[in-house]
């Protein structure tokens, strides 16, 4: 069976266009899956308005809806770059047991989400690209002897 969810980037994750569209492993409470990735839209060639469009849903949830409306991925910042700000992406596993792995899942995702932000924050320029996009707890600076 599958379990899917919707992890949402407080504040926005901003990525490069390779990085859209992705899937990568993930492991949460000792369950595998992956998370994957908002797309860039089609863009035509001589696009009047390019940063209009709203970035492209995974496939699994592309018709997925919240109040009614369609769910809001990220949006493009920078074209024709494709630097984009992303709002959510999706975690998809595959289980045994579902009524036990998602609360397992559901319980050690606070911690797992801590530690992806630390993550982007340390390998990524997400504290020097003027738009900070990831906070983390209790930062503190580094000491030096």
């Amino acid at each position: 069976m599958q379990i899917l969810g919707i992890v949402e980037f407080t504040p926005t994750l901003y990525c490069a266009h390779d990085a859209l569209g992705q899937s990568v492993p993930v492991t949460i409470a000792g369950a595998n899956g992956t998370l994957t990735m908002p797309s860039l839209p089609e863009w035509k060639k001589d696009e009047k308005d390019p940063l209009r469009h709203k970035l492209v849903p995974p496939t699994d949830v592309k018709t997925w809806k919240s109040d009614g409306y369609p769910i809001n991925w990220g949006r493009p910042v920078e074209y024709p770059s494709g630097r984009s700000g992303v709002e959510k992406a999706l975690l998809k596993f595959t289980v045994k047991t579902p009524n036990d792995e998602s609360q397992k899942i559901y319980e050690a995702f606070p911690n797992w989400l801590h530690l992806f932000k630390q993550y982007v924050q340390l390998l990524t320029t997400q504290y020097t690209m003027g738009n900070r996009s990831i906070e983390i707890d209790h930062y503190k600076k580094p000491y030096v002897v």
